[in-house]
């Protein structure tokens, strides 16, 4: 099983998250959000160790 950890913005929009970004395309995403936020990568991560996964795949990561 490969699990994903959230990579919100560009094309993907939460509710309960708002992004303020003018191009969320390339702006605050992926890894910054997980840098800002370490406590939303905590339970993603606790959650995939409570499914026995395989492999992690990080979020997006850009230059």
């Amino acid at each position: 099983m490969v699990m994903r950890t959230l990579d919100i913005g560009g094309d993907k929009d939460l509710p309960y998250f708002p992004i303020e970004e003018a191009n969320p395309f390339l702006g605050w995403r992926g890894m910054r959000v997980t840098l800002d936020h370490p406590e939303v990568l905590m339970v993603q991560l606790r959650a995939m160790l409570k499914a026995s996964m395989v492999w992690i795949i990080s979020t997006y990561c850009s230059r």
